[in-house]
């Protein structure tokens, strides 16, 4: 999940510097937070084969992370970007234990259909990508000594899946001031956003870079539920 962390980490900074710069030059806002949800996709194709080899289940639902950043363009258009990842399900077998973790980022537009002082519903559309990594290793695995692994690695492998991917969504969004000056002000809120991804190509797996036959398709769509705490500001 490292890689997946540092995509977390990069989009939300960078989010929140647009979202910074959005607030210093329009009179509108910007914005970034953090997000957690639940998401759904259907992993029947990968649990069968898991199960012909012994392996316990996955479960279909998996909590996420993560967050992003918006600032607005004009009146009612939101720019930014989200990403994210899901905690590590776990599977096993008499011999081995394979691991399950994921990640997306997404780059997007929404517009404000409706809006009050306190609050917003926006139609959010994505464009991005999603990944999928299986690591595979040997249980109760020891070692003595670091030279013992450089002359007999252990016997583990990691299987990863990743496509190109669209994001439907509407975010409803509550915010509320949180003081400022005369120029500028503060704003705390919260947000909850949900719909559905398309992953746009099929499943093709691989293992260091080279390609694995008679992997399972994934389902193309998976579904979402993220609630969000988010921070930023506006003109007056």
């Amino acid at each position: 999940m490292k890689k997946y962390a540092m995509i977390i980490l990069m989009t939300i900074f960078l989010m929140a510097i647009h979202a910074e710069e959005k607030t210093k030059s329009t009179e509108r806002s910007g914005f970034g937070g953090f997000t957690i949800g639940v998401q759904s996709m259907d992993l029947g194709k990968l649990n069968n084969i898991f199960e012909d080899h012994g392996f316990d289940k996955f479960d279909n639902v998996f909590t996420t992370f993560g967050g992003g950043g918006y600032g607005t363009i004009g009146r009612n258009f939101l720019i930014g970007g989200s990403g994210g990842g899901f905690m590590e399900a776990r599977a096993e077998n008499d011999s081995t234990i394979a691991v399950l973790s994921g990640g997306e980022g997404f780059f997007e537009l929404g517009y404000i259909v409706y809006e009050t002082k306190n609050f917003s519903m926006v139609p959010m559309f994505g464009f991005g990508g999603t990944g999928l990594d299986i690591t595979l290793k040997p249980k109760n695995l020891s070692s003595d000594s670091f030279g013992e692994l450089l002359d007999n690695p252990a016997k583990s492998c990691n299987l990863t899946t990743g496509n190109s991917a669209i994001k439907l969504g509407l975010m409803n969004m509550f915010q509320f001031d949180a003081g400022g000056n005369d120029d500028e002000s503060l704003t705390i809120g919260a947000a909850l956003h949900f719909g559905a991804i398309y992953n746009m190509g099929d499943s093709m797996w691989d293992f260091d870079d080279i390609d694995v036959s008679g992997g399972p398709d994934l389902s193309k769509w998976r579904y979402f539920l993220n609630f969000s705490v988010y921070f930023g500001g506006s003109k007056r």
